[in-house]
């Protein structure tokens, strides 16, 4: 795989992916690349694009809607948008009422923090505890709960004592919930009685050297019947059949020259897309890279100059490649034919 820089486009806000169409906003205007613009905006906090509306909000929780063709669709005040399910039906939390709701229907008091929304259900992480619940009856909406309390504590490597918490949820695999919790720590459990199929602790069973750590922060991904996970040096996959881990790649027994460490990351048509750093240059990574799932190999990497640092996972399509530095500018890459 060869890719080359098909432009950039500087100040870029808030950009994302959607149906494989870019879309981003710059200088309050609401494009589609290459320059098709669909809406001007103003007093605006951030903006989420989902498959059917894209979703405007300010700091003052006033949110506005519009489709992709610039339309305005619906405006609400007073909340904090969770989730779109379509064009009338949302999960959001109420700010006067203090309570998360389904439309009008109140589901739990306060707010949701780690959440995953799968059909009908959602799953979120609440006081220690995994709970299920179905959002469209609301008389009848936990489901079950599983208290990561019975995992007992953990220490980190300055000695302190923690207790387990939820870092993602991974996504749903054959009926079962895929968690990854704190201390590289993989939960799951069954998406119907919140029993536990099987738990896996990296740090104990599969310990990095001494200096070198997994990075709770970079979520795994699901592909091939597989868990996998690139995290700092190490790309791994755990089996869903067996729950058999296997190392794919080391990459801290290269010389330290050679060393890469591997930071936000996607998952697109059997390739990881990437940024890291390499050779151990900055504290932030610099480079961009596509490398092969199955075996670790980095097929295309590159270092960008002036970024300011790569916070954010790459996002691609069947032909291009998309990166945001934090200085706003937006690479957009594409791939070249063989």
């Amino acid at each position: 795989m060869k890719l080359k820089i098909y432009k950039s486009i500087e100040n870029v806000g808030d950009y994302d992916v959607v149906d494989k169409n870019c879309y981003f906003i710059k200088n309050n205007h609401i494009f589609q690349d290459p320059d098709r613009k669909i809406v001007t905006i103003s007093n605006y906090w951030g903006i989420n694009f989902e498959l059917e509306l894209i979703h405007v909000f300010t700091n003052r929780s006033q949110n506005s809607f519009y489709d992709y063709d610039g339309n305005l669709i619906l405006r609400k005040d007073n909340a904090n948008i969770y989730h779109i399910i379509n064009k009338s039906e949302f999960i959001w939390y109420d700010r006067v009422l203090k309570s998360t709701l389904f439309n009008n229907h109140n589901l739990i008091a306060g707010k949701l923090k780690k959440y995953f929304v799968d059909g009908k259900l959602i799953y979120y992480f609440n006081n220690n505890l995994v709970k299920a619940l179905s959002f469209t009856e609301p008389n009848k909406n936990q489901l079950w709960q599983y208290d990561l309390l019975s995992l007992g504590t953990f220490n980190q490597s300055n000695k302190e004592v923690n207790q387990y918490e939820v870092k993602h949820f991974i996504g749903i695999y054959k009926n079962q919930l895929i968690t990854q919790l704190s201390n590289a720590t993989f939960l799951f459990l069954n998406v119907n009685s919140g029993e536990q199929v099987q738990i896996v602790h990296l740090n104990k069973d599969y310990p990095l050297p001494q200096g070198i750590f997994y990075n709770d922060n970079h979520s795994a991904h699901i592909f091939d019947n597989k868990l996998v996970w690139l995290s700092n040096q190490r790309l791994l996959q755990i089996n869903f059949e067996t729950y058999e881990v296997k190392i794919i790649k080391d990459y801290f027994k290269e010389d330290r020259e050679h060393q890469i460490r591997f930071m936000s990351n996607s998952l697109y048509n059997g390739h990881i897309y990437f940024v890291a750093d390499k050779g151990w240059q900055y504290v932030t990574p610099t480079h961009v890279g596509v490398m092969e799932v199955a075996t670790g190999q980095i097929i295309w990497s590159q270092q960008l100059e002036d970024t300011g640092g790569l916070s954010e996972a790459p996002q691609a399509t069947d032909d291009r490649l998309y990166i945001r530095t934090n200085k706003g500018v937006l690479h957009i890459f594409e791939k070249e034919s063989e």
